[in-house]
């Protein structure tokens, strides 16, 4: 037999182990993480899905705006056409009264 006297200490937890506090592990931290990663590359790929989308409707609005623009100088460029085409007096000789009844005049379609 040793000499010396046995001795054990006893802490609160194992005192009252109903009070223990649950202890965090490595492995949950790296789940957070991983969650965490996975929750950011699936906003930032939404946000790039939004940025997208945004410039093609800019796209689209801009088009729409040239169209817009190219549709009313080809209505000027009519309305003069016709204007300077009242103004002319035919070649038989019969006065032009602004009245045109001529099948061929035809306005362009502008889509």
């Amino acid at each position: 037999m040793s000499s010396r006297p046995f001795s054990v200490t006893l802490s609160e937890d194992d005192l009252r182990p109903h009070m223990r506090k649950p202890k965090s592990s490595g492995i949950s931290s790296d789940i957070q993480i991983l969650d965490l990663t996975q929750k950011y590359e699936e906003r930032d790929a939404k946000k790039s899905e939004i940025r997208k989308k945004l410039i093609e409707e800019e796209r689209i609005k801009e088009e729409n705006r040239k169209k817009g623009e190219m549709r009313r100088e080809l209505e000027e460029m009519w309305k003069e056409a016709s204007a300077v085409d009242r103004i002319r007096t035919p070649i038989d000789g019969k006065s032009n009264d602004g009245m045109r009844n001529n099948s061929n005049d035809v306005k362009p379609k502008v889509n």
